[in-house]
């Protein structure tokens, strides 16, 4: 069975199976609108920037197993996305044991449903020996990188996830540009759409974050830090 998969307007919130992303204010996030909402930006728009135009792609719901060829030396570097994912989807585990709020609890449950099918991907085209030996490790700390700022309130959460995000942006981003366009075009596909979802993760998250404090600053230092530490550990083991 084949289903296309939809995603939402940063503007109207409404499902579209074809997006563009754009910048259209002088704050310089690039969002992701539907054709309507972006014609009503973009005229007589000083700010407007064009950046691309996302279509939703059918897949397979009952495929088993994706076969790709791995250059050996993106290999680590596909380990490290391995134990992000898993990461990722501790953190969200970590959001919903604490939080009691209904728009958290409602985001949370959508990115992380998002954050499985990611999980599945890599766990389908990386063997065992290839995946990290700390496992236990990167979902314990995810776990705790949910946990905590639910424990301060929505905005905490909401500045988590953009922080993590943006990392995990520029991070596939990185791998992409490693890649050669002719002979690795299905690994850099699949690559760049797990970025796009986490695109879109951060724009969802940046959506609903009201006031950002120096404590939010400080926090996303340490995600950050702590994220360029565990890509360098989950390289290697």
């Amino acid at each position: 069975m084949r289903i296309r998969e939809k995603r939402n307007c940063f503007k109207c919130n409404k499902e579209f199976s074809e997006l563009f992303r754009c910048n259209y204010d002088e704050k310089g996030h690039w969002v992701f609108l539907c054709k309507p909402c972006l014609n009503n930006f973009k005229e007589n728009n000083l700010f407007y920037q064009y950046g691309g135009t996302w279509k939703a792609k059918k897949k397979n719901i009952n495929k088993k197993k994706i076969f790709l060829k791995i250059p050996n030396f993106i290999v680590p570097d596909l380990r490290t996305d391995h134990a992000g994912e898993t990461g990722a989807v501790f953190i969200y585990k970590g959001i919903l044991l604490v939080s009691k709020d209904n728009e958290i609890i409602n985001f949370s449950k959508n990115h992380l449903e998002t954050e499985l099918k990611h999980l599945q991907v890599l766990d389908q085209i990386l063997e065992d020996s290839q995946k990290s030996k700390l496992l236990f490790l990167w979902r314990a700390l995810g776990f705790l990188t949910g946990l905590i700022p639910s424990l301060f309130g929505k905005n905490a959460v909401y500045a988590t996830i953009y922080y993590v995000e943006s990392f995990v942006e520029a991070h596939y981003e990185e791998q992409i540009k490693l890649l050669n366009k002719k002979d690795n075009l299905q690994l850099r596909n699949l690559l760049d759409n797990l970025k796009n979802d986490e695109i879109v993760h951060k724009i969802d998250s940046l959506k609903k974050f009201n006031k950002s404090k120096i404590i939010h600053y400080f926090w996303g230092q340490i995600i950050t830090i702590g994220s360029k530490i565990a890509v360098n550990i989950s390289k290697v083991i």
